[in-house]
């Protein structure tokens, strides 16, 4: 059980209404990220130059703040993202052939996720010749990952009895996907 103390706000809430919790991504996993796309200096702040760009983090931002608390790194690229992606490699390269094929129908994309579940880090690992290009994509890397959504819990305490706080019951969520133990983002984060 998690207790999230709500003393001093006006927060009203009955048993059972949800509470979202964004979660951070796991410095493990931030770290591996960052040495991929040669970041030197997780704390180097950045900011994009156009103010017409829509980003999920603050301008300026430090790239650790961006990936850990902003741009969800944990789950799977999406099409479009790879198709970003894709545009960076040698198209006569083995890895351009392997994209295309996963993408040569909706069902080839959707078996490729289901058998590996890569992260954003572990892309780099399945398509190796990335890393040579890691400079070129750490722009779109900031532009197309998608933030971190909220993780609804269930409360499971009254206000009745708990006037300054809010109680949820997590459960740490652990499963494989593609060989290796996957972590859930927001039931570690709150760990």
């Amino acid at each position: 059980m998690i207790k999230i103390d709500i003393n001093g706000s006006t927060i009203v809430y009955e048993p059972g209404d949800t509470i979202g919790v964004i979660p951070h991504n796991s410095p493990d996993q931030v770290q591996s990220l960052c040495t991929y796309l040669k970041i030197k200096d997780m704390d180097a702040v950045f900011s994009l130059s156009s103010s017409t760009l829509h980003t999920p983090f603050p301008k300026p931002c430090t790239y650790r703040i961006a990936f850990t608390q902003f741009l969800d790194i944990n789950n799977p690229p999406t099409q479009s993202f790879l198709e970003t992606i894709k545009g960076s490699l040698d198209p006569h390269s083995k890895e351009y052939q392997n994209l295309t094929a996963i993408f040569s129908t909706p069902e080839s994309y959707h078996m490729w996720i289901y058998n590996y579940h890569p992260s954003i880090p572990e892309i780099f690992e399945i398509i190796p010749s990335l890393k040579d290009h890691a400079e070129n994509l750490l722009i779109p890397f900031l532009l197309n990952l998608p933030s971190l959504k909220p993780r609804f819990y269930s409360i499971s305490s009254s206000s009745l009895v708990d006037h300054d706080e809010i109680h949820i019951t997590v459960g740490l969520v652990k499963y494989m996907a593609g060989n290796k133990e996957r972590k859930g983002v927001c039931s570690h984060y709150l760990s």
